[in-house]
């Protein structure tokens, strides 16, 4: 009941959970501007090749169980001009309601027409609250490690790195870019859900690796790629789903040229509390 929205069909995806409070608010204040009977219009069976939508809903009852399946059957409008669509509730196997309702049609064309105006639009699908420790490494040798650690000095959990021989609290600032380009940030396009022809998108060879592993313990794996006509993707391994992400998501992702770079770019901001531990040799 508290889980988060997942989209069930035609894959299993984190859902964009903007866009299922927009659509459930949606079905929520959807009302049928007249309720007429059923021998009133004679409508064709309810099956797909004879219906324009088709929506099916399920709700948690009092004693926190689940509902059976109340179906609405859309028709398609009778003119293009038609500013009511026909409709009938089904409620069960060739069981519906006597009865027939007229929507109007501009509250239908905002519901969502496929699965991508449902699904979650961030390179990962993940929340930072999830995530326990990350890493990032590529061919070059660059090894970034973040997790998070309890610090006695703040008495709270923080972000600490590990980069080479420094190994310590992380920068926040340069945390909180990274995380919004994996967490935050939505991507482009969803380029592909079935990827085999990984070098014409760069991913064959990628120029990162990530892996976030979460607070239940579940790992992640993401390859990041540049295609030759310079066009960048990020694939998760486990599913093979490609989506095509932005240059500044990429540029954030390959920062660090060379391992000290990396190393100076996420260590902790020196002050005159750390700047002893700060000047240890990377």
């Amino acid at each position: 009941k508290n889980s988060p929205w997942r989209v069930t069909k035609p894959y299993e995806l984190a859902a964009n959970p903007d866009a299922v409070k927009e659509l459930v608010a949606i079905l929520t204040n959807l009302r049928a501007t007249a309720v007429l009977d059923e021998s009133s219009e004679a409508l064709a069976d309810p099956l797909p090749e004879n219906l324009a939508q088709t929506i099916k809903v399920k709700f948690f009852l009092p004693d926190g169980s689940v509902s059976s399946a109340t179906s609405v059957y859309i028709y398609p409008p009778e003119t293009d001009s038609s500013a009511m669509l026909s409709a009938i509730i089904g409620t069960g196997p060739n069981q519906k309601r006597s009865a027939i309702l007229k929507l109007p049609r501009n509250e239908l064309v905002k519901l969502p027409k496929n699965v991508n105006e449902l699904r979650s639009r961030t390179l990962t699908s993940l929340e930072i609250t999830q995530i326990q420790s990350l890493s990032i490494s590529d061919a070059q040798g660059r090894d970034l490690k973040l997790s998070l650690e309890y610090d006695p000095h703040e008495r709270a959990k923080r972000w600490h790195v590990k980069i080479g021989s420094y190994e310590g609290p992380a920068n926040e600032e340069q945390v909180g870019i990274l995380f919004k380009a994996l967490f935050v940030d939505g991507i482009l396009n969803f380029s592909d859900d079935a990827a085999t022809d990984l070098p014409s998108y760069g991913l064959d060879q990628p120029g990162r690796n990530i892996e976030v592993t979460l607070k239940d313990g579940t790992a992640m794996n993401f390859a990041i790629g540049e295609s030759k006509r310079q066009h960048f993707y990020a694939r998760n391994t486990q599913t093979q789903r490609i989506l095509e992400i932005s240059k500044s998501t990429f540029d954030t992702l390959a920062k660090g040229s060379k391992p000290p770079e990396l190393a100076t770019l996420f260590r902790e901001t020196p002050t005159p509390q750390n700047e002893a531990q700060s000047s240890l040799a990377i």
